[in-house]
C-alpha cells in the first residue's frame, strides 16, 4: 500500500485476476515469502525493509501462525515508478530482533525500530504464556538516510555496535 494524503493505493505485480507479490525477493515459494516492514523516501528513491518469512510447524489454534522471520532485506525502488533498483540483505540482517520494523528520521539520524516479528506465540509459551517477544520494541540508528550502514543499537544507556539479544535488552528508549 502506498499512501498519498488520505488516499491509499494497493500495489502488486501480475494482473488483477492473477496478482503476484509486489516484492518477490530472491524467489517466493509456498514455504518462503517476503513481508514489508518500514520504509522511507530519500530523494528519488524509496527504501523498504522486508522480512524473509519461512514456513514452520503450525502452532495449536489460538497460538498464532507457523511463520518465522529468517532475515531482513532492504529493497530500493524508484520513487516515481516504484521499479526495483536494488534488493539485498539489510545490514545486520540475521539479528534477532529484526530491525527496520518501522523507520523514522530526525535531522541527523534514521532510527530503525526492531521487533522479533515472531508470528508463533508457542515460541513464547502460547497465547496465555506471555509476555511475547513481539510485544517488545528495540531501537537502532544510522546516519540520516544511510540505510546500508551498520547500525548502532540502543542499550538503555548508550549506543553500541553490538546488537542486543531479543528479550534481553531494554525495549524502551528515548529518541
Amino acid at each position: 500500500m502506498v499512501q498519498d494524503g488520505a488516499c491509499f493505493t494497493l500495489l502488486h505485480r501480475g494482473a488483477s485476476p492473477a496478482p503476484a507479490s509486489f516484492e518477490p525477493g530472491t524467489g517466493e515459494t509456498r514455504s518462503t515469502w517476503f513481508w514489508p516492514l518500514g520504509g522511507e523516501l530519500a530523494g528519488d528513491r524509496v527504501h523498504v525493509f522486508w522480512a524473509e518469512m519461512r514456513k514452520a510447524t503450525d502452532p495449536a489454534p489460538g497460538d498464532g501462525l507457523g511463520w518465522d522471520p529468517v532475515r531482513t532485506w532492504l529493497g530500493t525502488y524508484d520513487a516515481t515508478t516504484l521499479a526495483r533498483r536494488d534488493f539485498r540483505p539489510a545490514p545486520a540482517s540475521g539479528t534477532n530482533p529484526i530491525y527496520g520494523y518501522a523507520v523514522a528520521s530526525d535531522d541527523t539520524h534514521t532510527y530503525l525500530f526492531g521487533n522479533s516479528f515472531d508470528q508463533n506465540l508457542a515460541d513464547d509459551g502460547g497465547f496465555f504464556g506471555g509476555p511475547h517477544s513481539g510485544q517488545l520494541m528495540y531501537l537502532a540508528r544510522v546516519g540520516r538516510g544511510d540505510l546500508t550502514a551498520t547500525p548502532l543499537y540502543w542499550t538503555g544507556a548508550s549506543w553500541s555496535g553490538s546488537p542486543p539479544v531479543s528479550g534481553r535488552a531494554p525495549p524502551c528508549c528515548p529518541l
